[in-house]
């Protein structure tokens, strides 16, 4: 993931590494790493409130 975050992002392009789950990790560790590594990790329950901070952040 961070290979193709690095490759793909420019100047003029952002990119948003994402992992999306089919349910919650069960290790607290995993979430932390992906943060510390600017990766965000979601869930089903969490991720229409990712998608609202998003929009609300780049809007």
């Amino acid at each position: 993931m961070l290979h193709y975050t690095t490759g793909l992002a420019t100047s003029a392009r952002r990119v948003h590494p994402v992992i999306a789950c089919e349910r919650a990790p069960a290790d607290g560790d995993l979430v932390r790493a992906c943060r510390d590594h600017g990766i965000t990790i979601v869930w089903p329950e969490r991720f229409a409130d990712w998608l609202a901070e998003r929009h609300e952040t780049e809007g």
